[in-house]
């Protein structure tokens, strides 16, 4: 009985879905968070794998071999110190991201100019396969992250989220939550939202760096490398 309720419920999300997608010019800017996750992810968020995690770094290596194609731009400075963070076992922070967040518009960090090697880490840490057009798909999902982001942010931000939310919302988006407390998961993921107020058009590729940036050094991750 409890399986049928959920399936009905599921359905009528589904259903509502379909209805706002068809019939609003918007589309998915226009979903709620629930919506959005039902449309995008179905049931489950990726689970966390150490191999994913591994190609975390392999992603962070990528950003760092690429410096030197930065070497004179303006940003170059604060955005090694970026760099010198992650390979320190540190983050940066929000508001370090953010002063650079211009850098994933233009070349080499833009999703249109990524390398082989760059997209296939991309691909691994968000759990998508490796097949055909997969720039196109990147670009889908990162717009997809931003879209769900937009969607906590308009409905009352990381506060706003239950302590399962938090964890699904923490999940999703690389961090695992796993005995993490409720106010730690909520600081965690107010950060994560203060780089999307920025994200624009031209610099989604940042949400897709966003899990090295923010969450591979953390604590709660070291386990999964292991």
């Amino acid at each position: 009985m409890v399986g049928t309720e959920e399936f009905i419920g599921d359905f009528k999300v589904f259903y509502t879905v379909l209805n706002k997608i068809n019939s609003s010019p918007q589309g998915l800017p226009r979903l709620s968070r629930k919506e959005l996750l039902t449309n995008t992810w179905g049931a489950k968020p990726h689970v966390l794998r150490t191999s994913a995690l591994a190609l975390s770094f392999s992603a962070a290596e990528h950003l760092q071999s690429e410096l030197d194609i930065l070497r004179v731009n303006r940003l170059h400075s604060k955005w090694s110190q970026v760099i010198s963070k992650l390979a320190s076992g540190l983050h940066p922070t929000s508001q370090e991201v953010i002063e650079c967040q211009s850098l994933f518009g233009h070349i080499p960090y833009n999703i249109g100019s990524l390398s082989t090697g760059h997209v296939r880490s991309l691909l691994k840490i968000h759990a998508m396969h490796m097949g055909w057009r997969r720039k196109k798909r990147l670009q889908q999902k990162a717009k997809a992250i931003y879209l769900m982001d937009c969607a906590i942010i308009r409905e009352g931000g990381a506060e706003a989220l239950n302590y399962d939310e938090l964890r699904y919302a923490c999940s999703l988006r690389g961090l695992n939550p796993t005995n993490m407390k409720q106010k730690d998961m909520t600081e965690w993921l107010k950060g994560w939202l203060r780089i999307t107020e920025v994200i624009t058009e031209d610099n989604l590729s940042l949400v897709l760096h966003c899990p090295v940036l923010l969450a591979y050094n953390h604590v709660n991750n070291w386990s999964l490398r292991r």
